[in-house]
């Protein structure tokens, strides 16, 4: 409460207090969630990477098995040879455990028997896989299978290959730099291709679980949101009706009192009758209009559609309005095309140009007048109500057609009314297969509704 002793907030400050109250409370839901999302993706993320990584070492530890096991088979052909080629008793010929060694294809020419002390072998022939032995036995060459090492190889893995370079004679086929088996890099394409796709496949579900969960949070909020806006409507509801009741009722009441109270004058008893009449007349007309929004919320409402001189309908609406206009010391313009023909229900349609013409007039500002016009556009017939009042903001346009919904707070707004007057109209027009469109400027800058419905037939 304020130092004047007036309610500050009320009922739309409460609401929205509980819808903000609402919104940060999902949003903390929602962080939480992705958080947790978040902590799943990496974990799921650090696992694949260290399988990817154990991949990589298990054919690290395959290769260097494989090395091995091509360097002992080299070096026991080159010991075997050695061990012959120096025996003071050697007669030329190659050891059969020389032929058995899967390294091994043949021999060259046969040396005559000779003993040399030096053990020294020469160079080889990388293109024939062949040892020679100049300097120890001049004609003895060893022929090497080249196929060997990737045959076996290619028996223990698959994903290993042979790294191309032929094996040295000695204690060392290849040198302690390079090695004889290579992983093929078809195979480590082949971990990083995995670890892509788990990667965008847990990308992917992390992305659809946040956008899941980012989604019920927006409904959740959206639905307390809405039922915010509509206890709101509610309130501003059942005040407006309160209000728009308690006028007409309270004149009546007043006038009623003064012609049985007093002596007064024959003309000013009409004139009183008059207006207790339209004061009843209103109140007739809210209760149709509450009624009809029940049956259009129910489909259960049925319109008489006929054929019909929509441009004299028009007129006539107009004329039973001058009253009304007068009163407000309103101006209406009109431009009305003749002979314009449609299919209608005629009180239907009456409904329609009266709220919009009540709606100029509520709203006029300090500009009075208004213009409505009515003419042929193609297959259309459009009816135009152009006023120059207080306008409706651009993010309000879609929401005054809402049933009930008035831009503003009805406890703080002056101007009457229940918020059902421009529903009626969309839903009355829809029912008759038309359009209805509101264009504004912003506040201030006036309203223009336009009806579209379609043209009829001459008989």
């Amino acid at each position: 409460m304020s130092k004047s002793g007036k309610i500050t907030g009320g009922v739309a400050s409460s609401e929205r207090r509980a819808a903000r109250k609402a919104f940060w409370l999902f949003l903390a839901v929602a962080i939480l969630c992705t958080a947790q999302v978040g902590w799943w993706l990496i974990i799921h993320m650090r696992d694949a990477q260290a399988l990817a990584e154990l991949k990589q070492a298990e054919l690290r530890s395959e290769a260097y098995l494989l090395d091995e096991m091509l360097r002992s088979h080299y070096i026991g052909l080159w010991y075997t040879l050695d061990s012959a080629i120096h025996r003071e008793d050697w007669d030329g010929t190659l050891p059969r455990s020389v032929k058995v060694n899967p390294a091994y294809k043949g021999s060259g020419n046969r040396p005559p028997v000779s003993r040399r002390s030096e053990s020294y072998f020469g160079t080889i022939d990388v293109k024939q896989w062949t040892w020679a032995f100049p300097d120890v036995v001049p004609l003895l060459f060893v022929e090497l299978d080249f196929t060997y090492p990737e045959r076996i190889i290619s028996r223990n893995s698959t994903n290993l290959r042979f790294a191309g370079h032929a094996p040295s004679p000695g204690l060392s086929p290849w040198s302690a730099k390079w090695r004889a088996v290579e992983i093929d890099p078809i195979a480590l394409d082949e971990i990083d291709a995995e670890y892509q796709r788990v990667f965008v496949m847990f990308a992917s579900e992390s992305a659809f679980f946040v956008i899941l969960i980012v989604m019920g949070v927006y409904l959740m909020y959206r639905s307390v949101r809405q039922s915010s806006d509509l206890r709101r409507q509610q309130q501003n509801f059942i005040a407006a009706v309160t209000h728009e009741l308690k006028t007409p009722v309270s004149s009546v009441k007043l006038y009623a009192e003064t012609m049985e109270r007093t002596e007064i004058s024959r003309p000013d008893q009409e004139k009183y009758l008059r207006r207790m009449q339209e004061d009843i007349t209103r109140l007739e007309q809210l209760i149709d209009d509450i009624l009809q929004v029940g049956r259009l919320e129910q489909k259960s409402s049925r319109l008489n559609l006929k054929p019909t001189d929509f441009s004299r309908d028009v007129t006539e609406y107009v004329d039973t309005m001058q009253g009304y206009l007068e009163r407000n010391n309103f101006t209406l313009h009109t431009n009305i095309e003749p002979g314009l023909l449609a299919v209608t229900e005629y009180d239907a349609m009456r409904r329609v140009v009266a709220c919009l013409v009540e709606n100029s007039v509520k709203y006029s500002d300090s500009r009075h007048e208004a213009e409505l016009t009515l003419r042929s556009d193609d297959d259309k017939i459009e009816l135009s109500l152009k006023d120059y009042g207080v306008g409706v903001p651009a993010e309000e346009i879609e929401k005054v057609f809402q049933a009930f919904y008035r831009v503003g707070d009805e406890m703080t707004r002056k101007i009457g009314g229940t918020g059902l007057g421009l529903y009626l109209v969309r839903e009355i027009v829809a029912s008759h297969g038309g359009s209805v469109e509101l264009r504004s400027e912003g506040t201030g800058q006036g309203t223009t509704v336009t009806i579209r419905l379609q043209k009829g037939q001459k008989s």
